[in-house]
């Protein structure tokens, strides 16, 4: 057991310390979460329990790292878990087509924006078409956009936060500015010919 949790004095310096940290990054950590969802009430949902989390976790978080990083692979971790829990919801893989079996299975819970207050406040932060089109990613390409594009972190950092491998990373972001691109231009993504061999003689 850790002295944070034996000693109440350090326990308490060790919530002070939490509690500036949470004013900090909490607009942050919802904007970042607005993204993942796409509407307010999940991002608000997502913010508070993350910080729950970081606070119950707090003695094992490395003062020496940044703090956000931690707490964007909380609010990550979370965004996907609550995916997985919803009834109907097609698994997301690398392996498998952005379509989905069913051609637009994938993209079937896409939140109406145009009905959330809450885009008017993000709007400083990033452009509708271009929330819009996060929106219709599949979960693992968005976060990795998040992070890389939007948050600017190294392949490396982003890699550390999702936990996979920096090679991961590139794939799904290449796929991903692919299909945004696609959603930007209105243009369908181009898919790769296959070769073509020459027919023995």
């Amino acid at each position: 057991m850790s002295n944070t949790t034996c000693d109440p004095g350090v326990q308490g310096r060790s919530a002070v310390y939490f509690n500036r940290l949470m004013q900090e990054h909490y607009r942050k950590a919802y904007s970042f979460a607005y993204r993942l969802s796409g509407n307010r009430e999940d991002a608000e949902d997502l913010t508070q329990e993350a910080f729950v989390r970081a606070f119950r976790a707090f003695d094992r978080y490395d003062p020496g790292r940044p703090f956000d990083r931690w707490l964007f692979r909380i609010v990550a971790n979370l965004f996907v878990d609550r995916l997985r829990a919803r009834p109907k919801q097609a698994p997301l893989s690398l392996d498998s087509p952005y379509e989905g079996n069913d051609g637009d299975s994938l993209f079937s819970e896409i939140p109406d924006e145009e009905a959330d207050p809450s885009r008017i406040l993000m709007r400083g932060v990033m452009d509708e078409r271009i929330q819009t089109a996060l929106n219709n990613l599949p979960a693992v390409f968005r976060q990795t956009v998040l992070l890389t594009d939007i948050e600017g972190m190294s392949y490396d950092e982003a890699a550390e936060v999702l936990g996979c491998a920096v090679g991961t990373i590139r794939s799904r972001l290449h796929r991903a500015r692919v299909i945004m691109r696609s959603a930007l231009t209105g243009r369908p993504a181009a898919r790769r010919r296959p070769a073509v061999r020459p027919i023995a003689a």
